[in-house]
């Protein structure tokens, strides 16, 4: 999982691109309202296919994560719109793997950070 931040000249479709995902993946794992309007500096989640779990009945993310080796504040930390609420859904999609890497596109070059780590 990555975070792009957006730059000036980023399109949805350029973003998409760039890392290998879909649009509609795009929009659909950032709940993006107006996909056609990023503002720079706006955060985007990548999220890759196999990072990605999809909620079952009676599943709960302390059994997620115990089930995925995954540090239950890691889920929140991929998932911080999960803090907010009481309850997730089944076939709601969580991000479940490791920790997110912070980049910022530059031309066609990304710097990944560490979590906390500044350029």
């Amino acid at each position: 999982m990555n975070i792009h931040v957006v730059q000036p000249t980023d399109t949805i479709e350029s973003i998409a691109k760039y890392y290998g995902v879909t649009v509609t993946g795009l929009i659909l794992n950032n709940a993006l309202i107006n996909p056609y309007d990023l503002v720079p500096g706006q955060t985007i989640v990548i999220v890759y296919p196999e990072q990605i779990y999809t909620v079952k009945e009676g599943d709960s993310l302390v059994n997620i994560a115990k089930t995925y080796s995954v540090p239950l504040i890691q889920l929140l930390r991929n998932n911080p719109y999960l803090s907010e609420r009481e309850y997730i859904y089944p076939r709601e999609n969580i991000g479940k793997f490791g920790e997110l890497s912070y980049g910022i596109k530059k031309s066609l070059a990304c710097q990944t950070l560490a979590l906390g780590e500044l350029l």
